[in-house]
């Protein structure tokens, strides 16, 4: 993810479920089990997983169809920032405008917004706004961010 996000925990990985038998081992054969269960599980579910939302496309995917079985009919303020991100990365500004916009809507409507939804609020409103006044300028400001994104999570750097 370009943008410094507090929640990076719950990007995306939670919802790939599987499962397996990972506890703890003590012997070779153990081990050997151990390890033929996770071949099994990464073969079956992460990388069908990560074909299916391992793109900018695929993500972006993720996060709408994540936002359209919100019951507020709006989405989480969460995923729709990330939408808006990777919209304005992928030029879909009229689709990043508008995830944008919901967040704002969402924090507006909430007769007690916490605090780390009047945030979310005011740097989606500070998005849409940049957006607004140069796409461009935005999206090289956010792909700026990802090499240190990808330091501070402990991934290699990418190219250019």
């Amino acid at each position: 993810m370009p943008v410094d996000y507090k929640d990076t925990g719950s990007m995306i990985g939670h919802d790939c479920h599987f499962v397996g038998d990972f506890h703890p081992f003590k012997t070779a054969d153990d081990g050997e089990r151990y390890m033929l269960e996770l071949v099994r599980v990464v073969q079956d579910t992460v990388f069908p997983f990560l074909e299916e939302y391992g793109t900018l496309e695929g993500y972006l995917g993720w996060c709408k169809r994540a936002n359209n079985q919100m019951s507020n009919r709006l989405g989480d303020p969460h995923f729709l920032y990330r939408q808006a991100a990777t919209a304005i990365i992928l030029r879909s500004d009229e689709e990043a405008a508008g995830a944008l916009l919901a967040v704002q809507q969402i924090a507006a409507n909430h007769p007690a917004a916490p605090t780390w939804l009047q945030e979310l609020s005011s740097q989606a409103a500070d998005l849409h706004s940049q957006l607004d006044a140069d796409p461009a300028a935005v999206r090289k400001t956010l792909l700026s961010g990802v090499n240190e994104q990808r330091r501070r999570r402990g991934l290699p750097a990418t190219a250019g």
